[in-house]
Parts: C-alpha cells; sequence; structure tokens
C-alpha cells in the first residue's frame, strides 16, 4: 500500500518538475526576445534628436555597468553559479528522493509564509460587531501610541484593549482573517468595535465596502 502511495507520489512531483522546467525555459525564451528586442529599440532611439543627450549619458551609465558585470571575478562567480544550477537540476531530474524534499520544503515554507507562527493559537474571541477603516483624513498623523499612522501597516484603532494588543480580526461574511495590533484609541462611532488600518482592511475585504461585521480574537481570555 504504501508503495503504490509512494509512486504515485514520485509521478505526480516528476510532472510537476518536468511542468517547472518547461515552465522555466519558456521564460528564459522570452526573457532573452525581450533583451533583444529592447537592444533593437534602444539602437534606434539613438536617432531621434531630443533624445540623443539622455541616450548617450544613460549609455554611459550603462556601459559602466557592464564593465562591472564583464569582471573575470563576476563571470567566473557567475559561471559558478550557473555550472551549480545545472548540476543541481540534473541532480532532482534523476532522483525521486531529491524531488519529495525540493517540493517539501517548499510547501512547508508557503505554510509558514501563509500561517506565520504569530496567527498561531489558542485565540479566545473577545467581540463581536461591526469594523470600519481609517478614512485618508488619518494619513500620517500621530496615534494613541505616539507613533505615525502608516496605512501599509497591520494595525488599527480600539476603545479598551491595551496598546499593542495583538488582535485576530475575521470577516464572518468570507471569513478571511488579518493580525493586526491596537495602537489607537476609537472608533468614535458607537455601532463600530474597531477601526482597521487600509492594509489590513484590504486584506479582509473591508476597504471597499467600508464596513464589514467582524469577529475579534485576542490571546487571552477577557
Amino acid at each position: 500500500m504504501m508503495e503504490n502511495l509512494y509512486s504515485a507520489l514520485d509521478g505526480i512531483l516528476s510532472v510537476l518538475w518536468n511542468l517547472l522546467c518547461r515552465v522555466s525555459s519558456i521564460f528564459l525564451r522570452c526573457l532573452v526576445f525581450t533583451t533583444r528586442l529592447r537592444s533593437t529599440i534602444w539602437e534606434r532611439l539613438a536617432s531621434v534628436p531630443f533624445l540623443k543627450k539622455p541616450w548617450e549619458r544613460l549609455n554611459e551609465i550603462l556601459a559602466r555597468i557592464d564593465s562591472l558585470w564583464g569582471s573575470p571575478g563576476v563571470e567566473n562567480a557567475l559561471d559558478r553559479g550557473l555550472d551549480a544550477a545545472a548540476r543541481a537540476a540534473d541532480f532532482i531530474s534523476s532522483s525521486a528522493l531529491a524531488r519529495r524534499w525540493l517540493f517539501g520544503s517548499a510547501l512547508v515554507l508557503w505554510f509558514f509564509a501563509a500561517y506565520p507562527p504569530s496567527y498561531w493559537g489558542p485565540w479566545y474571541r473577545y467581540q463581536s460587531g461591526t469594523a470600519s477603516c481609517y478614512g485618508p483624513g488619518f494619513y500620517y498623523k500621530p496615534m494613541a501610541n505616539t507613533k505615525i499612522y502608516l496605512h501599509g501597516r497591520y494595525s488599527a484603532a480600539h476603545r479598551t484593549l491595551p496598546l499593542g494588543t495583538s488582535v485576530l480580526v475575521r470577516n464572518q461574511e468570507n471569513g478571511k482573517t488579518v493580525l493586526v495590533s491596537v495602537t489607537d484609541r476609537g472608533p468614535f462611532v458607537a455601532e463600530r468595535i474597531i477601526d482597521l488600518s487600509m492594509a489590513a482592511a484590504a486584506k479582509i475585504d473591508c476597504h471597499e465596502k467600508g464596513v464589514v461585521e467582524v469577529d475579534l480574537y485576542t490571546r487571552r481570555k477577557h
């Protein structure tokens, strides 16, 4: 039974590896084609009168970069890297165990990227109600923790939770979650329980509607 399972798994991984190699090959061919096309367009730009001086200056900069890349040390390092990559690809193609390790490691990395340890429980439901998001009028203004509000960070405003508390916010409609840190006080609308930064609101699809029904979870029972 286990042998059949391993055989099926190896077959699937072999197909995935071959597909990955094909996609990589197509990508490299497209890259080469794009580079050649860009070179052709680049040479034609030199004939445009008002672009001649900027083109010459930029060409000098690119020539310096090419000279750095063309130095013996860099070329040797690139050659060694390409040789190592080719040997690794050959080894993975010929070894089922290597493919298991490769795709297993990729799966583990994906899991930790999607569910970092900061998401791990236990989480206890603290509150349910309406969440909203910060408007543009709050951008770059100081918050209750004295820091400047940056809409790209996962932060939130809550009336009573201590500043710095980690809160897991779950959208009741679609089940999406986001982990935020309480950095400010609010919201100041009676029926709302939390204000989310724009980045946090976007992660649970709150930024388009403006308000959504959510459940709040904390690491401690209150």
